[in-house]
């Protein structure tokens, strides 16, 4: 697991929402997952790092699959069979 690929997840995380219109604002993204939008944009720009917090909050806010954000293999959301 590298920090800088999850972090790029987790940033890809907001845009997948975003394009299913799960969340209609990176505001409402990031108040959801415990962070600014300042936070947020250094995090885009790869200066900043997401933290263990944020990601606990983004996976359990919007169903988000944790081997998917830590790994990239599976699918986005977690899947209940």
């Amino acid at each position: 697991m590298n920090a800088n690929e999850v972090t790029q997840r987790f940033v890809q995380s907001y845009y997948n929402l975003y394009a299913s219109r799960i969340v209609q604002t990176k505001k409402q993204f990031c108040d959801a997952c415990g962070t600014y939008s300042n936070n947020f944009n250094l995090m885009q720009k790869g200066l900043r790092p997401c933290t263990l917090e944020m990601v606990c909050k983004l996976i359990t806010a919007y169903n988000i699959n944790p081997r998917w954000l830590f790994s990239g293999v599976g699918g986005f959301f977690v899947e209940y069979t």
